[in-house]
C-alpha cells in the first residue's frame, strides 16, 4: 500500500514537471503565456553595434595635412591595438584613441562633463559629430565622441593655433572629425 501511494506521488510529481499544467500565475500577473520574457541583467547599447574599427584607417594624411599642417608623420600604431593612432604634422598633432563596449555612451559623455566641470575644466557640447560629442579645452583639447557602441577620444585639437583656447570646433576639425567617426560605421 505504502508503495502504490509512493509511486502515485511519484508520478504525480513527473507530470507537474513535465509538461503537467504550469501553476497559476501570483495574484496580480498575467498567465505565463501572456507576460513578457524576463529582462537581462545588462543591458545591450541601443542601434547598431559597430566592430573596433582600425583607428590609422580612419583619416588620410591628406585630409590631416588641411587642419594640422604637412608634412604628417603617423608616429605610433600601437601594435594589437586597432583603436589607438597617433599622427604629428607641422602645426599641431591629433591622437585617436577608441573604446568598445559602452553600454550607454552617452552617460559616459555626461560622466566625463561632469568630472571635468568639477576639476575646474569646462566641456562644451559640439554638434554634428555622432550621437553626442564634447569638446573639452583643457590638455591641448579633446574631443569625446559617442557613436553607437564606441567612445572615440581625438586629442591634442588645441595643438593647431586656429583651435587653442576656442570652445567651438574650427570648421576643418569640424570636417575631419566628422568625416572619422563616420568611417567608423
Amino acid at each position: 500500500m505504502k508503495l502504490r501511494i509512493f509511486a502515485v506521488l511519484a508520478a504525480v510529481g513527473l507530470l507537474a514537471g513535465c509538461g503537467g499544467k504550469a501553476a497559476p500565475p501570483a495574484a496580480g500577473q498575467p498567465p505565463a503565456a501572456d507576460r513578457p520574457p524576463a529582462a537581462a541583467s545588462t543591458a545591450a547599447p541601443a542601434g547598431p553595434h559597430l566592430a573596433m574599427p582600425d583607428a590609422c584607417t580612419l583619416l588620410t594624411v591628406g585630409e590631416l595635412a588641411e587642419v594640422i599642417g604637412g608634412p604628417v608623420e603617423q608616429r605610433y600604431k600601437v601594435p594589437d591595438a586597432k583603436g589607438h593612432c597617433r599622427w604629428d604634422g607641422q602645426h599641431g598633432a591629433l591622437q585617436i584613441e577608441i573604446n568598445d563596449g559602452e553600454n550607454d555612451p552617452h552617460g559616459r559623455l555626461d560622466a566625463e562633463r561632469a568630472y571635468h566641470e568639477t576639476a575646474g575644466d569646462t566641456a562644451y557640447p559640439v554638434s554634428g559629430i555622432g550621437d553626442g560629442a564634447l569638446l573639452i579645452t583643457a590638455l591641448n583639447g579633446t574631443l569625446l565622441v559617442a557613436r553607437a557602441n564606441l567612445m572615440f577620444s581625438f586629442s591634442y585639437l588645441g595643438l593647431v593655433p586656429e583651435q587653442a583656447g576656442k570652445t567651438d570646433l574650427i570648421p576643418a576639425w569640424q570636417k575631419a572629425l566628422t568625416l572619422a567617426v563616420s568611417r567608423a560605421g
